[in-house]
């Protein structure tokens, strides 16, 4: 679920809360009342809705494009973007359509719009592609969708590359590689909380977990809290109080709003929550009229990851087994133990030349990063077929080999970017081709 509905539901019967016609009347006149000048400021409220509700902008139409406010909204928001360009493609998309990519959800929704009514779209294949392949969820749900199975090979390659620096790859690569240890990709899963959650189901039992010391956002709290892997959902409680939408959200699925106590108790976090929240004055007015529970509603329904969604349709040679395989040809073991720089290295000219600005998981420790062996040196392997180039996983292991004075080798059979190559040189890190496997 990518906004709370909860909030916005009509009443028991199909009755319209009275409140919700007002504010949003509101909230489009503000906008309207902006747009007479390019000059004029937008109510900041108003604008801040627009992350809840960008199918208000259907009733703003194009003239969005006019005022820089709302078209900043539209550059950082791909919800609103995608939701104006297809109310009114041939006015926005010159302007909209370029800025979905990096957004595999409004990519994928853009392409199911684009084939139910039949519409060319204005960017080449290669555009949608490349975004749908490195989010991964949306991308194998579009490649079942079409039975575009190159696509979902592409995933898979692709996934099998990057596991170590993206929350996409990792999540796809587990869930199609049961024997996989989790836990060296825990942090990377986290450092994407839509991942971590898509992976939940899959991986809770083979040793991945997820408290509310990890997740900040209220928006996954509430996801996390409601999934029934994450323990004890109240834990998460002050996560989600910090946004009155997601408050509502979660006290509705638990039923506690049938409980004169505990709506009076919601209706207390609200009021405590940021003043000026987009959402305050709208949950309690929601709050006024939540005499009973809304019947027929429980927890939000929870998306399955790609590996329980989808098959592989074809037998890949996977990252684990080439990494099996060239650790058994050197006979080194595999090692499976994070490390991560100091506090103090972090902040030390040397890092910061080495790997530039720091990156923090959502705990606030320094990521790390897990090498394939320790034994013999520093080893690290990079199979597969895209460029290897210059990732925050490899910078990091290279200040690790001259922080400690060890020498680092990759050993890969990936085509290798040339600057990058040559950025290695300097600090002493070789590249060598994967050893061949001894014949039995």
């Amino acid at each position: 679920m990518t906004r709370p509905v909860a909030l916005w539901r009509d009443l028991e019967g199909g009755r319209p809360a009275r409140w919700k016609s007002a504010v949003d009347g509101w909230a489009v006149g503000a906008i309207h009342s902006g747009l007479r000048t390019p000059q004029s400021p937008i109510d900041r409220r108003a604008l801040e809705l627009l992350t809840y509700r960008p199918d208000l902008l259907t009733r703003i139409g194009p003239a969005a494009l006019r005022h820089p406010q709302l078209r900043t909204a539209l550059r950082i928001d791909p919800a609103c973007a995608l939701c104006l360009t297809t109310g009114f493609y041939d006015e926005t998309a010159p302007m909209l359509e370029s800025g979905l990519a990096g957004s595999g959800e409004s990519v994928y929704r853009l392409l199911r719009w684009a084939a139910r009514h039949g519409r060319a779209l204005r960017q080449p294949e290669g555009f949608y592609r490349q975004t749908l392949r490195v989010d991964t969820y949306w991308g194998a749900r579009h490649a079942l969708r079409t039975r575009d199975f190159g696509l979902f090979r592409e995933i898979a390659e692709w996934s099998a590359d990057e596991r170590r620096d993206y929350a996409s790859a990792a999540a796809f690569f587990l869930a199609h590689n049961p024997r996989e240890p989790v836990l060296p990709y825990r942090e990377v899963l986290l450092t994407n909380p839509f991942y971590a959650y898509v992976a939940l189901p899959r991986l809770a039992a083979r040793g991945l977990s997820v408290g509310p010391e990890d997740i900040g956002q209220p928006k996954w709290a509430c996801h996390f809290a409601l999934s029934g892997l994450a323990g004890k959902p109240e834990r998460f409680l002050p996560a989600i109080a910090r946004d009155p939408g997601w408050l509502i959200e979660f006290a509705t699925a638990r039923g506690w709003l049938g409980r004169p106590d505990l709506r009076r108790q919601v209706a207390h976090s609200v009021l405590s929550a940021r003043d000026g929240h987009p959402l305050q004055e709208p949950a309690l007015l929601f709050l006024e009229e939540a005499a009973a529970p809304i019947p027929g509603r429980g927890a939000p329904p929870q998306p399955r990851s790609a590996g329980q969604r989808f098959r592989a349709p074809v037998s890949l040679v996977t990252g684990q087994e080439a990494e099996a395989r060239a650790l058994g040809a050197l006979r080194l073991n595999k090692n499976t133990s994070v490390w991560r720089p100091s506090p103090e290295q972090v902040q030390s000219p040397e890092f910061r030349q080495i790997v530039g600005q720091p990156l923090f998981t959502a705990r606030g420790v320094a990521r790390g990063t897990v090498l394939d062996s320790t034994e013999s040196g520093l080893t690290e392997i990079k199979s597969g077929s895209s460029i290897l180039s210059s990732t925050y996983q490899l910078r990091l292991q290279t200040y690790r080999s001259v922080a400690e004075e060890q020498p680092l080798r990759i050993l890969t059979d990936r085509p290798i970017d040339i600057q990058f190559g040559q950025w290695l040189n300097p600090w002493g890190v070789k590249i060598e081709p994967m050893p061949e496997t001894p014949q039995p």
